[in-house]
């Protein structure tokens, strides 16, 4: 299968996503290796194939990307699965945590009080910058 160089799939890694995101992304756009010197860097892609990249990454349902594989599942407020970039999916998460807290959920409490959420143990684990050091005796 087709795949871009590594410094390509690296920088695609960086946007809100994974590695195996960014192959899907360079699958869907039908983009060989054979098209591209070994080494290719971001900045060197012409100004039609980061438009190209730009849409699916917009619009990846358009592209037969699946719903399992976008980062916004089930929005609450439509109910609708999309793929959430940059500064919105950090802004998604704290709405989403804010949301939580207001209503008093177990997880949004968990947040609030600095604790493990997804069920861990937290007897031995997780207590590095929660103590309060002792002072010494002057």
């Amino acid at each position: 299968l087709g795949r871009l160089s590594s410094a390509m799939e690296r920088f695609l890694g960086h946007l809100k996503g994974s590695l195996l995101l960014s192959s899907f992304y360079t699958l869907r756009l039908g983009v060989r290796l054979d098209n591209y010197v070994e080494g290719l860097r971001a900045g060197e892609l012409s100004a039609a194939e980061l438009e190209n990249l730009m849409t699916v990454i917009a619009n990846p349902r358009q592209f037969k990307i699946p719903d399992w594989f976008l980062n916004r599942k089930k929005d609450y407020k439509d109910g609708r699965y999309s793929q959430v970039v940059s500064n919105a999916l950090d802004m998604k998460l704290r709405d989403d945590l804010e949301r939580l807290k207001k209503i008093r959920n177990h997880r949004g409490l968990r947040h609030y009080w600095g604790l493990r959420v997804r069920g861990q143990h937290t007897k031995t684990t997780g207590r590095r910058g929660k103590t309060v050091g002792v002072s010494k005796k002057r």
